[in-house]
């Protein structure tokens, strides 16, 4: 039976570090039916199927499969995997949107590791931290935590970790306007995953890469890196970072007119968001689609569909999705808006299309 259960979870673990969610998700759950009454393989089993679903959008499952990891490992005193259960859990909430508990869970985590001297587990918390930050829409802090895990990891010589740091800085610099910034980040992660054969990396490179020129009005080499980063992530079975890539493609093809091409892209998105339980994701693919209402003129909708998004970014904190909310619907209703000052994030302006970050 156990080497039946290894060949599961070898074979599982090839596919994960090929970046193959789907396929190891399926070597996992068959592994996972063996080791029912194998407490240690039973652990091992859950925490990487927990990794998997989190790839894979299913995030409501991996969060139930950490939480039953944390559990057994608390029982089997095996408080590395605890830890490594507890941020887990936390990145699988941050994704349904509730960033304020996986901000609790990393700090809890982050604390463990600090205990136990653990450098490579307080960078990965400090990482998460970073992109818990951005979303709640402090991006001089993100930057700040980003740059001190890159340094950990540096020092560590873990150089997939400095790559997944640069795509965090170049994310966060594009939020704040320094789309220089981003695009330098980005293109250095580009090379390290390039190195690394680390194909989810690449993907994610591409894909700020893409967004980065789309924000200098770059916008046919813009579609060329989204197209890559796209094609990536199908291959990958990753619908989570597809459906933001598609998102992206929609706003690139809003501002250079494409209309019914962006309504495509957007509805692809959508459906993505919704099957991911992404409630952020669903938040920007209200606004992409406000903006096709008004151009096709029907302001009415745009403006529904704008309330809406307001409605679900003040319903989980999201500040920055909810300023560019807000700066919209000031442009419909002809008022003026000051958000994205105080927030310390770039200024989408006051006119359609809006090209958001």
């Amino acid at each position: 039976m156990q080497s039946n259960i290894e060949k599961y979870l070898d074979k599982a673990s090839e596919h994960t570090d090929a970046s193959e969610y789907g396929k190891a998700l399926k070597a996992y759950e068959k592994a996972l039916k063996l080791c029912e009454n194998e407490d240690e393989s039973l652990l091992r089993c859950l925490c990487a199927l927990a990794d998997c679903k989190r790839m894979s959008g299913k995030f409501t499952k991996a969060a139930e499969d950490y939480k039953r990891a944390l559990e057994l490992s608390n029982s089997l005193n095996d408080s590395v995997t605890a830890l490594d259960s507890t941020v887990g859990w936390a990145l699988a909430l941050r994704a349904l949107g509730l960033w304020k508990e996986a901000f609790l869970k990393i700090e809890e985590a982050e604390a463990g590791y600090i205990e136990k001297t653990d450098k490579s587990g307080m960078a990965f918390c400090l990482w998460a931290k970073a992109g818990t930050f951005r979303i709640s829409g402090d991006i001089r802090q993100a930057v700040e935590l980003f740059e001190r895990a890159k340094e950990i990891f540096e020092q560590l010589d873990e150089t997939s970790g400095v790559g997944y740091c640069h795509t965090g800085i170049g994310g966060a610099k594009r939020m704040a306007g320094d789309f220089a910034s981003s695009f330098d980040n980005y293109t250095r992660s580009n090379t390290i995953f390039i190195k690394e054969k680390d194909r989810f990396g690449l993907a994610y490179s591409y894909c700020g890469i893409g967004n980065a020129l789309r924000m200098t009005g770059e916008f046919q080499d813009s579609r060329k890196f989204l197209n890559k980063a796209l094609k990536t992530y199908e291959h990958i079975d990753d619908i989570v970072s597809s459906a933001y890539t598609v998102w992206s493609l929609g706003v690139l093809c809003l501002m250079q007119g494409r209309l019914a091409e962006s309504e495509k892209h957007f509805a692809r998105a959508l459906k993505c968001f919704k099957k991911t339980s992404d409630v952020r994701g669903l938040a920007y693919v209200f606004l992409g689609n406000a903006q096709v209402e008004f151009l096709n003129k029907r302001k009415r909708q745009a403006i529904i569909l704008v309330k809406k998004a307001l409605d679900l970014t003040s319903r989980y904190s999201f500040s920055i999705e909810h300023c560019h909310g807000s700066a919209m619907m000031a442009a419909l209703e002809g008022n003026v808006h000051a958000c994205h000052k105080g927030l310390g994030i770039y200024d989408i302006g006051g006119s359609f299309p809006f090209n958001i970050p």
